[in-house]
C-alpha cells in the first residue's frame, strides 16, 4: 500500500534538503517511535547502510530496523528502505515551486498505515518543515529554540514531549489566574 503527503514549505529547496544528509536527526523527529540508537557510516549515498533501533510510542515494542539509503538525487530527493517487522520503503522530494518549495512524502509497505498513523506521519513531515523553516533563521530566538531542540526535545521519547508540552501549558494557566487573582485583589480592595 502507497500513503503520500505533501507540506508547501517557504524556503527554496537548496535550504531544504541538506537536513535530509542528517538521518539520525529527521529519524528522532518522527511522533511514532523513540530512537533508542542509530548506528552509520555518515555518508549520504546510494548503497549506504545503517541500523535503526526504535521503541514504538503506542505499543511500547522494540524494533530493529536494517536500512538503506536506496537512492539520493542531491538536492531533490532521498529514498530509504527500512526492514524489520513490516518493511517500508520512504521517499522524500524536494520539489521547487517559484519562491517556495513542496516537501513531498511517500511510503510504500505491505499493509495500509490506520488513520492514526497516517496523522503521525503527516506530522513527522510538519516536523521536518518547522525544524527547517527554525534552522533556516538567524536571528538569537531561532538559535536558542534550535539548541533546545537539537539538544532536550530531540532525546525525549513522544510520551515525555507531550508530558512537557502538557506541563508547560498547565503552568501558563496557573500562572494567568494568579495575575488575574492579583489583579482582582488590588481592584476590590482600594473600593
Amino acid at each position: 500500500m502507497e500513503y503520500r503527503h505533501a507540506l508547501e514549505v517557504a524556503l527554496p529547496p537548496r535550504q531544504i534538503f541538506p537536513f535530509f544528509h542528517d538521518l539520525e536527526r529527521w529519524f528522532r523527529l518522527n511522533p511514532q517511535w523513540n530512537v533508542r540508537s542509530f548506528r552509520w557510516d555518515g555518508l549520504l549515498e546510494a548503497g549506504a547502510t545503517f541500523e535503526l533501533e526504535v521503541e514504538y510510542d503506542r505499543s511500547e515494542a522494540r524494533v530493529i530496523h536494517g536500512g538503506t539509503v536506496e537512492e539520493v538525487i542531491t538536492g531533490r530527493s532521498l529514498t530509504v528502505v527500512l526492514t524489520g517487522a513490516e518493511p517500508r520503503t520512504i521517499t522524500i522530494e524536494v520539489v521547487p515551486a517559484g519562491d517556495l518549495s513542496f516537501l513531498k512524502y511517500r511510503e510504500v509497505r505491505d499493509s495500509s498505515p490506520s488513520v492514526h498513523e497516517q496523522r503521525e506521519l503527516s506530522l513527522w513531515l510538519s516536523a521536518v518543515a518547522n525544524y527547517v523553516l527554525v534552522s533556516s533563521r538567524a536571528s538569537l530566538k531561532s538559535r536558542l529554540w534550535k539548541w533546545f531542540i537539537d539538544r532536550v526535545w530531540l532525546s525525549m521519547s513522544p510520551s515525555g514531549r507531550r508530558t512537557v508540552f502538557f506541563v508547560v501549558v498547565a503552568e501558563g494557566l496557573s500562572l494567568v489566574f494568579f495575575l488575574l487573582i492579583l489583579l482582582w485583589l488590588l481592584v476590590f480592595k482600594r473600593l
